[in-house]
């Protein structure tokens, strides 16, 4: 699913800024939280520290930083104007597919996936992402990690989102 997978790599892309030591364990905090999150309507569960074995210290950044794209990902599908779920599937779809082919033109030139007509997401206003920026950063500040931390995480959400090519 799309949805997850915006939130996913976000988060990957914070860890990678803010605490890149911890990307070895990225993928056991990720299916952590998910799991933690299925098993709650509510996030509060999932926001917890998790407790796997691991030392604290090692995934309290990742774990921040999944809890910060979280929120972010679910504000901007709230706030973009697309009330029907379908609608807003598509502009979290569009959203991860331009990541990905950013990513990999980053890495080797490729061609851009193809879109269909009607499913261009949606370009993100400066407005929007000042918002997920304060958003991220207080997500992240309450998951425990410093004020510096969840700058990087928070900072990072928001480049990710804003580096994607628009469309037009």
């Amino acid at each position: 699913m799309e949805y997850s997978q915006l939130h996913i790599a976000l988060a990957r892309a914070a860890v990678e800024r803010a605490a890149p030591d911890e990307l070895p364990l990225f993928d056991v905090t990720s299916d952590a939280y998910f799991t933690r999150r299925k098993q709650s309507r509510r996030h509060k569960n999932a926001d917890r520290m998790l407790d796997f074995g691991v030392d604290e210290a090692v995934t309290l950044v990742s774990h921040a930083a999944l809890i910060a794209a979280g929120y972010s990902v679910d504000y901007l599908a709230q706030r973009s104007g697309e009330a029907a779920g379908q609608a807003v599937e598509r502009t979290t779809a569009g959203w991860w597919k331009r990541l990905k082919v950013w990513k990999r033109e980053s890495e080797e030139p490729t061609q851009p996936t193809d879109q269909q007509d009607g499913e261009q997401p949606v370009s993100l206003t400066p407005d929007q992402l000042t918002a997920v920026r304060e958003l991220a950063h207080q997500r992240s500040v309450d998951a425990g990690v410093s004020a510096e931390k969840a700058r990087l995480i928070a900072d990072s959400i928001v480049g990710e989102l804003a580096l994607l090519p628009h469309e037009h």
